[in-house]
């Protein structure tokens, strides 16, 4: 998995997780062989039906900075990211998805204040076609990083982060790639545990990763997204049995719980009868029946 005499260690490994995105996945890959830095780009294509493969199989070719691999099934991101998490030789990782491209050398600026400051994880900014999402950097912060991300002082986006070799090694040994985490989940699952492997947390204004908006709210995604969501219970099981059950967990459950609830209650009446039992994969009646009451209550 890791190699003891690898005399060169690229600066960051920048790790593709992609499934059919042959309309724009050529961005995604140019933005990153554009940035000024020395770099490993490794591709992991989950199966994708579409030309994904043959384009990326193509920069394969070309260039001696990208690895392509291919999972053996289609398996969901959380199998791919980890798939090409186990190939990484960098100081730092940065997880790339296929849709979305890197802003024009900024990881020459990012990798110089992450090894400037020594740091486990650099936080940065990320845009949209509609906003920025800015953070109000704090240079280092100081407080156990679950509570600070319980706080919201971390942002829940696994995209904007620069996480050190120290970190993602450590990382790999606790992920459980045999339990089936649902897509929704991976975020939450990668970012715990590479915070529990943390200690030094910085943070910067650098705008860094250009991320591409989903398309807007129909009755079919609500009840996918309520699916996702009461899948969490299996992502939390883990978590619980990697790191034991803590306050944190337990406020990332009841984050997820209170989600499942309102796309539940945004349903009509024939969607709610035909979908409640999703809840029960991450809430117990009593609970269901409790957020449900509170929701209501705070509506009026």
């Amino acid at each position: 998995m890791f190699s003891l005499f690898n005399k060169h260690r690229p600066k960051i490994s920048f790790v593709v997780a992609i499934y059919n995105k042959e309309k724009c996945i050529t961005e995604c890959i140019e933005s990153i062989l554009k940035q000024d830095i020395d770099k490993e780009i490794i591709c992991v294509d989950d199966c994708s039906t579409d030309n994904t493969f043959n384009i990326l199989k193509e920069y394969e070719k070309k260039y001696k900075d990208i690895k392509v691999l291919r999972n053996s099934q289609n398996s969901g991101i959380v199998i791919t990211r980890y798939n090409g998490l186990c190939q990484c030789t960098g100081e730092y990782v940065l997880f790339v998805d296929g849709d979305d491209y890197l802003l024009p050398n900024a990881f020459s600026k990012l990798y110089t204040i992450a090894n400037k400051k020594n740091t486990d994880i650099l936080e940065f900014c990320i845009e949209s076609e509609k906003d920025i999402f800015n953070l109000t950097p704090v240079d280092k912060i100081e407080e156990n990083l679950l509570t600070a991300f319980a706080n919201k002082y971390i942002k829940n986006t696994l995209c904007n982060k620069l996480i050190s070799r120290s970190v993602y090694k450590k990382s790999i040994r606790q992920f459980n790639v045999e339990i089936k985490h649902d897509n929704y989940s991976e975020c939450l699952y990668f970012l715990i545990t590479f915070l529990n492997n943390a200690k030094i947390y910085h943070q910067t204004n650098i705008v860094g990763y250009h991320y591409r908006c989903g398309i807007g709210v129909t009755s079919e995604s609500v009840i996918s997204h309520l699916k996702h969501y009461c899948n969490f219970g299996v992502t939390y099981d883990d978590l619980c049995n990697t790191f034991g059950e803590t306050k944190e967990l337990f406020h990332w459950r009841n984050v997820v719980c209170n989600q499942a609830i309102s796309a539940f209650l945004s349903l009509n009446k024939a969607e709610q009868k035909k979908n409640k039992h999703e809840l029960y994969k991450l809430m117990t009646e009593d609970e269901i029946k409790f957020l449900i009451n509170e929701k209501r209550k705070n509506k009026h």
